[in-house]
């Protein structure tokens, strides 16, 4: 498994159920696609975790979040029942992505890593994987005053 800080990730919180991970992000430059990767690779194994550790459990529910210069912003969240896993066991196809979280990550950067979507994924993660290049882009135009806090929330309630 990548790591993006050479360190395993560790559990934030288990509340109701739900498992809190947290990557941290360390450095100037970053790629969301790695932040996407690490997310999904967590994600699979704390839900593979959670069914085997509990027998009983109906519902997995996990919450990636990812830091990075003291700001901590959802990255992904999976919510699936154990017959939805044992049918196909792939995150992406029970996930929510935050696209926004992205823009937030390289917020202060001069020059923001963004990585293209690898070709063979299906079409939605490609998607979303698309929304968060424009979030990026979205933040950029808010840093340099392109557009203003009532435009952008417009904007952002659209991306959300």
């Amino acid at each position: 498994m990548f790591s993006l800080t050479g360190s395993q990730p560790a559990a934030l919180a288990e509340t109701d159920g739900k498992i809190v991970l947290e990557i941290p992000v360390f450095g100037q430059a970053f790629s969301i696609n790695s932040v996407l990767l690490e997310a999904e690779s967590l994600a699979r194994d704390a839900i593979n975790q959670q069914f085997a550790q509990n027998p009983a459990l109906e519902v997995a529910q996990v919450l990636v979040m990812a830091s990075r210069n003291g700001e901590i912003v959802p990255v992904l969240e999976t919510n699936v029942s154990r017959a939805q896993w044992l049918e196909q066991a792939d995150v992406r196809l029970w996930s929510r992505y935050f696209q926004s979280s992205y823009a937030l990550l390289g917020r202060h950067d001069d020059q923001p890593s963004l990585s293209v979507a690898r070709a063979n994924m299906n079409r939605s993660v490609g998607s979303r994987r698309n929304s968060i290049r424009n979030a990026a882009q979205i933040d950029a135009a808010v840093d340099s005053g392109r557009l203003s806090g009532s435009e952008i929330q417009q904007v952002l309630g659209r991306v959300d």
